[in-house]
């Protein structure tokens, strides 16, 4: 069976009988086949049905079209007249023209990759197509005389539909046999120029760090990260009504949610039925990381408003003030703050057009149960639960506010969420060092997830997890300050960088202040992203600088070095800020590992419990290593 993406057209309303029957076809290819349904070719939105890469003939492209004999009144090289359901008939695109367009742009974006081009810079991999007609006879197309017009060898006929084997062998003799198989790295560079839907640019960086991307993207442009097949799978088979997905700290459930957003906006605008979609987070400072993020994403869409990328409580806040008054909002600082601002949504029925036609959570852990109802119930348009658009991002792992996210049954929120979850397994942000460490510290992880098998790592650089102590909290900068600059160089940006930290202040001394002015005695670029509300909003992930943020606005995001200051306040007894806020301090410190991609180092000054957990995490590092290194060997 080849790989297919999406793994099914049963849940897409756009996807015609014919195209649905096509696809049934084309999955009975050979297994290093590779199909694709309504990739975005290019910068200029062409959208053929299908592509199909085989390594062993190349790549062809079909066009589908449902048009039977009593449905084409007219047709000539440029334009077909159609009757469909609408009153007049309506003019299309003669299907041989647009293969032609679809065919020169994909041999352009194929011939930019010097694998995939032969010493006189000609393009050495071929490139062809088909246009189906599922519901038109070889004799109806005689009759209609359209041999004038197409090339009955570029046709698959009705007939053809038969026997499946007959239109796969149809399919497949369309394209010689090639005297060499494509190799791995031309097939690699075949997948990433004709998706250049599932690349995100990173811009005016020195090195390649954006947020939530593979790092197997050896190959491309210096300034893109290559989503990985997996994910683009998982975000272009999501069908309608609600969604859950449910994955380790790492396994791309943001970035999976964004490219999905962006997709399904995308294809609505395309289709000219636009449609308002809600991607809502906890953090003020991971809302503006996701727009960022989301802004890179390479699919086309010219009215991005339609996204909205917000946090829940400035969402909340509109909502309640455009509802009830400006005066009605409460105060963050009350002690009954979450549950004054619960009690005012609860009283509020939102019009149809203040509704939107999807809604998606990140970091569904940090909600309470009634936020997300409101959100189901009253921010989505429709009345039939199963058909509304709905997906939920969560990781009881990271579960950080002992107050919120209580454990609830989705029949209890009246959301049909049985069956329709995705346990995400395949870890793509950190090194297999990198997680396992956190892992120990947690214990038994698998406690988290119904069912965790399996676990996979995209291959990294592995650094051992350091455990540094320092005689005093001025001793931790000074060995933050030396370590960036040890780090950083000519090809290794300051922005890899990640300094997370629980309070500014330990034990009185002004921690985060004393690390700035040293970071500007030593001319070291930083941005303190927590530093209050503006800072949060208005942070640049990509400029030149070290990030300096709580664990807790960190949430989300992630760093390819991360610096861990003052561990010892991250006091287990405790477990409050000087904001009063209670945090699960253990699962933080996970959060604050995991946001490192291939190296962590954590300072503490003086002994506490938290200290101890970490040394016994480390020393079940060791103790395992081998066992840990073999696993990422072997994937």
């Amino acid at each position: 069976m080849a790989r297919c993406i999406p793994e099914s057209l049963n849940m897409i309303d756009e996807a015609t009988a014919g195209e649905i029957k096509t696809f049934e076809v084309l999955r009975k290819l050979p297994d290093e086949c590779i199909v694709w349904y309504e990739v975005i070719l290019g910068e200029r939105n062409y959208r053929p049905d299908f592509m199909v890469l085989d390594p062993h003939r190349g790549v062809l492209i079909l066009e589908v079209k449902d048009w039977g004999v009593s449905t084409i009144l007219k047709a000539d090289k440029r334009r077909f007249q159609i009757k469909d359901n609408s009153k007049r008939p309506s003019d299309r695109p003669n299907p041989d023209h647009k293969c032609q367009v679809y065919l020169r742009n994909a041999k352009e974006e194929l011939g930019l990759r010097p694998e995939l081009v032969d010493e006189n810079e000609r393009l050495a991999v071929p490139v062809d197509y088909l246009i189906v007609f599922p519901n038109l006879s070889s004799k109806d197309f005689n009759e209609l005389r359209l041999g004038d017009i197409l090339d009955d060898k570029k046709v698959v006929f009705k007939e053809d539909f038969i026997n499946s084997a007959t239109l796969l062998q149809r399919i497949q003799s369309s394209m010689p046999i090639l005297e060499k198989e494509l190799d791995f790295f031309q097939q690699r560079a075949i997948r990433e120029r004709l998706r250049n839907e599932v690349t995100i640019d990173i811009p005016d960086i020195a090195a390649r760090t954006g947020p939530v991307i593979e790092s197997s993207d050896a190959g491309l442009a210096p300034d893109a990260f290559a989503i990985d097949m997996e994910q683009e799978i998982i975000a272009k088979e999501f069908g309608e009504g609600p969604r859950l997905m449910r994955g380790v700290a790492g396994s791309g459930k943001t970035l999976i949610m964004l490219m999905r957003a962006k997709l399904v906006a995308s294809n609505a605008e395309h289709r000219g039925n636009p449609q308002r979609i809600l991607i809502v987070c906890w953090n003020v400072s991971l809302a503006n990381y996701l727009r960022q993020a989301f802004e890179h994403i390479n699919i086309p869409l010219e009215n991005s408003s339609m996204v909205e990328i917000t946090h829940f409580m400035g969402w909340a806040r509109s909502v309640v003030n455009n509802y009830k008054g400006h005066r009605s909002f409460p105060i963050s600082d009350t002690p009954d703050f979450e549950e004054r601002v619960t009690n005012q949504l609860s009283s509020i029925l939102l019009k149809e057009s203040d509704r939107y036609d999807a809604v998606y959570i990140d970091e569904a852990q940090d909600f309470r149960k009634e936020w997300i109802g409101f959100l189901f119930h009253q921010a989505l348009k429709g009345s039939e639960a199963k058909q509304k658009n709905f997906i939920v991002a969560a990781d009881d792992a990271q579960k950080i506010y002992r107050q919120r996210g209580e454990k609830f049954a989705w029949a209890d929120l009246d959301i049909p969420m049985q069956g329709r979850a995705k346990i995400l397994r395949r870890v793509y942000r950190n090194s297999v060092v990198i997680w396992s460490f956190a892992g120990f510290l947690l214990g038994n992880i698998s406690s988290y997830y119904d069912n965790i098998p399996d676990i996979s790592f995209k291959p990294k650089k592995c650094h051992d997890p350091e455990i540094i102590e320092c005689k005093n909290l001025q001793w931790q900068i000074k060995e933050t300050v030396k370590t960036i600059q040890n780090t950083v160089s000519p090809d290794y940006s300051a922005r890899n960088i990640l300094i997370l930290y629980h309070s500014k202040r330990v034990k009185g001394f002004p921690l985060i202040e004393k690390l700035m002015e040293a970071l500007q005695k030593e001319n070291i670029p930083y941005h303190w992203i927590s530093e209050d509300m503006e800072s949060k909003s208005n942070f640049r992930w990509p400029e030149n600088s070290v990030k300096i943020s709580t664990v807790h606005s960190a949430k989300g995001m992630d760093a390819p070095f991360v610096i861990i200051l003052s561990a010892e306040s991250f006091d287990l007894a405790n477990g409050k800020t000087e904001e009063n806020a209670e945090f699960d301090n253990l699962k933080l410190m996970y959060v604050a590992l995991t946001r490192a991609r291939e190296r962590v180092k954590v300072l503490y000054s003086g002994e506490s419990d938290m200290v101890q957990e970490l040394k016994r995490s480390q020393s079940e590092y060791q103790k395992h290593k081998k066992r840990v290194l073999k696993l990422e060997k072997e994937i």
